[in-house]
C-alpha cells in the first residue's frame, strides 16, 4: 500500500521546493521509478477506519506506476495560448486530453517520450514513447486542438480520438482550427460523440454553414474503442479506472441546452466553449472532473454549468460528494466556475478535496480573482489547495493557490483510488510543493 501525508505548505507561503530527508533536491532525474514512498510498517490504524491512517508524502517527483491512475497538467510557454493534460490509466493505457496550440507539439511529444521512460522504469509492459492508446480533444479551439495535425506526425494512436464531431461550426470555431483537425484525423479511428452533416471536405472554404447537430447519442455509446455498448461513453483505462464522457456539445441525460433553454450564443468565443466535452476520471473511489472552456452564465457566456449540475445525479456515480480533484475550466477565468457549479463539484462539508488549473505563459490574466475567491474561499477545500501550471501576466495569486511556475502539475492515485497525492513540479523537475488527501468517498 502506498500512503503519504501533507508534508508541505500550500498557497502564498509555500516554499520554492520540496527537500527529500537528506537534504537534495528530489528532482526528476534522480528519483525511483514510482515517486511514491511506503509507509512505515504498522504506521496503518487499528480502527478499521482507512481516513485514521497515517500518511507519509511523496517528497520526490510523482511517476505513474501500474496499478494506479496518474494524471499530468502540462505546462506549455511561449507566445501562444495552449493547455494539454496526459492521463496514464493502471494498465499502463495512456490517453491525451488536448494538445496545445500548433507551436506546441514539441512540448507535448517531449514529455510523451519522458513519461515512456518512466514508465518502462516502473515496470509498465510495451512501453513506446511514440504511440498513445487514445486522443480526447474538449472543444474546437486552437489552443486545445492545433497542434494534434503535427503531433500525429510523431505520434501514432493505437486507439480513437474523441470528439463531438464537426457539428454546430459556428464562427466562434476558428476555421483553421476545424481544418487542422479534420485533417489531423484522417485515417485515424474516430469516436464522435455527436450526428450531423458530414463536411464536404477539410478544406476551411468548403464549409460555410454550421452543419447543425442531429444528436448526441454517442454519448450514450458505451466503450468508445467497441460502440454499441450500454452506458455513458467510456473508456476503459485499467481494473477499476476508467474515463467517462458526460456531455458533449451542450447535451447531457438524454436532453440538451438548446432543446430545454434556447440557442447556444455564436456572437463571440464562448459559443464554441459552452460546446466543451465534461469528463470524470475514475479509479475506485477517486474522481477528477475536466470540462474543457465550459461557460457559466456571465454577462458574456450561456449558463451551460448551471444547466448541467442537476443533471450529474442522472449520469455515472457523482454523487452529493461532487469529486475530489476539479480541473478549472477554461483557464480559471471568470466566464467558467459558477458558484452552482463549484457547490456541486466541490461541496464544502469539511471533505478535503484540490483544484487544478490549465494556464499556459499566454493565458494573460488567468487565472481571474474572482474564481480563486470562489474555489478557496468558504473552506470550500478545507485545507486542500488549487494547483496552477502558472500564473499568467495579470494573473491573480491567492493564499491557497500553488504555482508550478510553467511546469507541471502531477497527481497519482495510492492504494486503487483510495487516496491521491498532487504536486507542482517546477520547469527543471524540482518539487515545489506535495499534498495528499483520502478519497471523498474512502472515509466516513
Amino acid at each position: 500500500m502506498w500512503l503519504f501525508l501533507l508534508v508541505l505548505g500550500c498557497g502564498g507561503d509555500a516554499p520554492p521546493s520540496a527537500s527529500a530527508p537528506d537534504g537534495s533536491d528530489p528532482s526528476v532525474d534522480d528519483v525511483g521509478p514510482t515517486g511514491l514512498p511506503t509507509a512505515p510498517t504498522g504506521e496503518s490504524g487499528s480502527t478499521g477506519d482507512p481516513c485514521a491512517t497515517q500518511l507519509t508524502a511523496p517528497v520526490a517527483a510523482i511517476r505513474p506506476q501500474p496499478g494506479e491512475l496518474y494524471y499530468a497538467q502540462l505546462g506549455l510557454g511561449g507566445a501562444f495560448l495552449g493547455e494539454s493534460a496526459v492521463v496514464v490509466g493502471p494498465d499502463g493505457t495512456i490517453v491525451l486530453i488536448d494538445a496545445g496550440n500548433d507551436a506546441h507539439d514539441d512540448d507535448v511529444q517531449g514529455y510523451l517520450a519522458e513519461l515512456a521512460g518512466q514508465m518502462e522504469a516502473a515496470g509498465f509492459p510495451d512501453v513506446d514513447g511514440g504511440r498513445v492508446d487514445h486522443v480526447l480533444v474538449t472543444h474546437l479551439h486552437a489552443d486545445h486542438a492545433d497542434g494534434l495535425e503535427d503531433l500525429l506526425e510523431d505520434v501514432a494512436v493505437d486507439g480513437v480520438v474523441v470528439h463531438r464531431g464537426f457539428v454546430d461550426l459556428t464562427e466562434a470555431a476558428n476555421p483553421d482550427t476545424v481544418a487542422q483537425l479534420c485533417r489531423a484525423v484522417q485515417g485515424q479511428v474516430q469516436a464522435t460523440l455527436c450526428e450531423g452533416p458530414p463536411l464536404p471536405s477539410c478544406d476551411e472554404a468548403s464549409w460555410l454553414g454550421s452543419y447543425p447537430s442531429t444528436g448526441c447519442d454517442g454519448l450514450d455509446g458505451g466503450d468508445l474503442t467497441r460502440q454499441g455498448d450500454v452506458g455513458p461513453a467510456h473508456l476503459q483505462l485499467g481494473e477499476g479506472a476508467e474515463l467517462s464522457i458526460l456531455a458533449a456539445n451542450g447535451h447531457m441525460a438524454g436532453t440538451s441546452f438548446a432543446e430545454e433553454v434556447g440557442p447556444l450564443r455564436a456572437d463571440d468565443l464562448n459559443g464554441e466553449n459552452a460546446r466543451s466535452l465534461v469528463g470524470v476520471l475514475s479509479h475506485g473511489p477517486f474522481r477528477l472532473l475536466f470540462a474543457g472552456d465550459l461557460t457559466a452564465g456571465t454577462a458574456d457566456s450561456d449558463p451551460v454549468e448551471e444547466f448541467f449540475v442537476p443533471r450529474f445525479d442522472e449520469v455515472g456515480d457523482l454523487d452529493a460528494r461532487g469529486v475530489d480533484v476539479l480541473q478549472l475550466s477554461h483557464h480559471g477565468r471568470d466566464s467558467s466556475s459558477s458558484a452552482e457549479w463549484l457547490d456541486r463539484l466541490l461541496p464544502a462539508d469539511g471533505r478535503v478535496r484540490h483544484g487544478v488549473v490549465g494556464v499556459s505563459t499566454a493565458h494573460v490574466g488567468s487565472p481571474h480573482a474572482s474564481v480563486l475567491e470562489g474555489v478557496l474561499g468558504g473552506d470550500r477545500l478545507a485545507g486542500g489547495a488549487l494547483w496552477t501550471t502558472t500564473v499568467a501576466p495579470g494573473g491573480a495569486t491567492a493564499t491557497g493557490l500553488v504555482s508550478a511556475e510553467g511546469g507541471r502539475v502531477l497527481l497519482s492515485t495510492v492504494d486503487g483510488g483510495q487516496a491521491y497525492a498532487v504536486q507542482a513540479v517546477g520547469p527543471g523537475g524540482a518539487v515545489r510543493a506535495s499534498e495528499g488527501a483520502h478519497a471523498v468517498r474512502t472515509c466516513p
